[in-house]
């Protein structure tokens, strides 16, 4: 019969599934091979578009767009995303900025788990140069705060498991330290008496 897109996406998930430690990404349509202990894992065809498609809706972020994913040794997801947007606000001067200049460095964002695995956005940053102050910046995305290692809805996450458990039983639970997880509690507690 005719295949809604309803249809293709759980087909993709479930491949996906199948597929477990495979990777790909938008620049190419073959199915990249763990680099693990040399074992090659099924030969299935997913069309990559349609998997980084459903990714892109899971993770429910409008603003990046998913450009591959892959697991790592560990088990962990890992999402590169980069932000769909090419204008930013300059920082310094509050000047709108539209020319994008390159990217920033890729740094690790713990997000919420995706498909029962823990799940790291991988995010590059546009960078700018303001035409005003001529000051060089990376953007600033909503979802996450400058130079934090996790997503907001991550933290709030955390703070919602703090306020059922005991710390200790957090951090083991979610592989973070104590400090790491009093911390993120104690930001977002006053961020809710605001």
């Amino acid at each position: 019969g005719k295949c809604t897109p309803s249809d293709s996406a759980k087909r993709c998930l479930k491949s996906m599934a199948h597929l477990g430690k495979l990777c790909l990404t938008r620049q190419t349509r073959k199915v990249c091979k763990n680099r693990g202990p040399n074992r090659i894992i099924g030969e299935s065809i997913v069309q990559p578009e349609l998997a980084l498609t459903t990714i892109e809706y899971v993770l429910g972020l409008a603003d990046v767009a998913v450009e591959s994913y892959h697991y790592r040794e560990d088990g962990v997801l890992i999402i590169r995303v980069h932000s769909r947007w090419e204008i930013a606000m300059c920082p310094d001067c509050g000047e709108i900025s539209q020319d994008p200049h390159g990217y920033g460095e890729p740094h690790l964002i713990r997000d919420l788990s995706i498909f029962g695995q823990k799940c790291y956005l991988e995010l590059r940053g546009h960078r700018f140069e303001c035409q005003n102050c001529a000051d060089t910046f990376t953007e600033h995305l909503n979802w996450v705060e400058h130079k934090r290692r996790y997503t907001r809805r991550y933290e709030e996450y955390i703070y919602d498991l703090c306020q059922r458990c005991d710390h200790t039983a957090v951090a083991s639970l979610e592989g973070l330290t104590f400090d790491r997880v009093q911390g993120i509690f104690e930001r977002q507690a006053q961020e809710h008496l605001v």
